[in-house]
């Protein structure tokens, strides 16, 4: 199964008129290419510092290259816009134990590290350029 972001059209009635909305969605395909879910909601750039960010902002961008989508299309072929339409994940056969507070710190340490490196290239690499540098280095860096 694979998965990218996809512009969705959505389309409504009214008073005798046609309205459409567009937004971003995570879409889920078969091995086949098929959709066979997509995310309830329309998806939301984010990552755990700024450089997955700007890896999330630019799949996302990479969705206005691709065909744009019919919500109505998808609901008709008796897909469910949800998350709950993928395969149910395998069970767990061993049991789950919590970190101790000393792995925890370790992983706080690592994320600390991290978040300051991503910073630290944005701020060389993005910050006070234009947004063709910036897309550019996005592409690089995906």
């Amino acid at each position: 199964m694979s998965w990218d972001y996809r512009v969705i059209r959505k389309t409504t009635y009214a008073s005798g008129k046609t309205y459409y909305s567009y937004n971003l969605y995570e879409v889920y395909y078969d091995e086949k290419g098929r959709v066979v879910a997509t995310t309830e909601e329309p998806a939301m750039p984010g990552g755990e510092n700024i450089m997955e960010l700007m890896r999330d902002f630019y799949a996302m961008f990479r969705a206005f290259t691709l065909p744009i989508l019919e919500w109505d299309l998808i609901l008709r072929n008796g897909l469910e816009p949800s998350m709950h339409e993928l395969k149910q994940a395998p069970t767990i056969t061993h049991p789950w134990v919590p970190p101790s507070k000393e792995e925890i710190q370790k992983i706080e340490i690592e994320m600390d590290k991290e978040r300051i490196a991503a910073e630290a290239t944005y701020h060389k690499e993005c910050s006070k350029k234009s947004p063709d540098q910036v897309f550019q280095f996005m592409a690089d860096h995906k």
